[in-house]
């Protein structure tokens, strides 16, 4: 009994590592079933028009089949990949577990930008601003980094997390715009941006305040008041128009407020009125000589 019970849980942990490890890549293209034998392995597969990207962490690279099957595009030689994505720009964006890195290749498979110095990342994410989302299990943190691989947001604290997805991100609302709608010109004045970002994000402010001049703040949380201060050189008539950006690059609709400085009207002196009025007063009240 105890040899049967001992064989028992033998076979289901084989049966776990079989079904966890896997032999092929299936994936349903329209009515059109597709299967590619011979893997090691199978992480992750993304559709993308009729083909598949199949990322292959014990076979060490990442490749591209079409609906029969054929492989299209591949680059190999990796160090245990656990995730791929193609990008807009046709570019595969590949995270290296093994080896600590995420690199993104162009179609001749070579390496046009690169994060190093990671720990265990599982998963990375191409965001619509540019910037990149690396969730890094070995240190227990989702982070997004920037073009040149400089950290600009962080969730540490975690438990060796694998995946990370940015949900759908709405813009900053309408700001409004607060100050002086009239005032003279070369004198500063102070103006209030607000605005409210639906996801919470930190927002900044765009600032054009029609005399070939701009401003743009830096981030703020969202829904604090931001005071900015401007003078113009001349009298006229001023549109000030603002947007709120987020941290993910979406603006949100423009806020507008128009600011007059009237021009002072010239006094001007009428000396034939006033002679006028001269003569008069002296043919009414003549001076005694």
């Amino acid at each position: 009994m105890g040899n049967q019970g001992s064989m028992l849980s033998k076979t289901l942990v084989i049966g776990i590592i079989f079904l966890f490890i896997g032999i092929s890549a299936f994936t349903v293209v329209g009515s059109t079933s597709v299967e590619k034998q011979g893997l090691v392995t199978q992480s992750n597969s993304n559709k993308q028009a009729s083909t598949t990207l199949i990322t292959d962490p014990f076979g060490n690279c990442v490749f591209e089949v079409d609906i029969t099957g054929t492989i299209i595009w591949q680059k190999a030689g990796l160090s245990l990949p656990y995730d791929a994505e193609r990008l807009a720009n046709g570019n595969t964006l590949i995270t290296k577990n093994y080896i600590n890195r995420v690199i993104e290749v162009d179609s001749a498979g070579t390496i046009v930008w690169q994060k190093t110095g990671l720990n265990g990342p599982g998963d990375a994410e191409r965001l619509a601003n540019g910037n990149t989302l690396i969730a890094e299990s070995g240190n227990n943190r989702v982070i997004e980094v920037d073009s040149g691989g400089t950290i600009v947001r962080e969730k540490a604290g975690l438990n060796g997390p694998y995946d990370a997805e940015r949900i759908s991100n709405e813009p900053p609302n309408a700001l409004t715009i607060t100050g002086k709608t009239s005032g003279k010109a070369e004198k500063e004045y102070e103006y209030t941006f607000n605005a409210v970002d639906l996801n919470g994000d930190d927002v900044r402010y765009i600032i054009d305040w029609d005399d070939d001049t701009s401003n743009m703040t830096d981030f703020n949380p969202s829904g604090t008041d931001v005071k900015v201060k401007h003078t113009w050189g001349k009298d006229g008539t001023y549109n000030i128009t603002a947007q709120a950006r987020d941290i993910h690059g979406a603006l949100g609709p423009e806020g507008k407020l128009t600011v007059t400085m009237p021009k002072n009207k010239p006094f001007n002196f009428n000396f034939y009125l006033l002679s006028w009025l001269l003569e008069r007063f002296l043919n009414v009240f003549p001076i005694p000589r």
